[in-house]
């Protein structure tokens, strides 16, 4: 089973994710735009968070979701 790479521009979906475990790879600056790419591990999986986020069926801990959220924003703007 492949484990590749899952890209996102959502802040609050990778930092969901990084809540649930998965790791954030890398950021990539959108080359059309302002925009960055969050990059996860494990695309599976990132799929299967994607769709209980997307249709509010989403737990976290959300005192972990916030140290996700600055742990990408720390990344994202240093």
């Amino acid at each position: 089973m492949s484990k590749g790479s899952f890209r996102s521009r959502d802040l609050n979906f990778a930092a969901y994710c990084m809540a649930e475990g998965q790791r954030l790879v890398a950021i990539e600056d959108d080359p059309r735009g302002n925009h960055s790419w969050f990059v996860l591990e494990d695309e599976e999986r990132c799929k299967q968070l994607e769709d209980r986020y997307y249709n509010r069926k989403a737990l976290v801990d959300p005192l972990q979701m916030a140290i996700s959220i600055k742990e990408i924003k720390t990344r994202l703007y240093r």
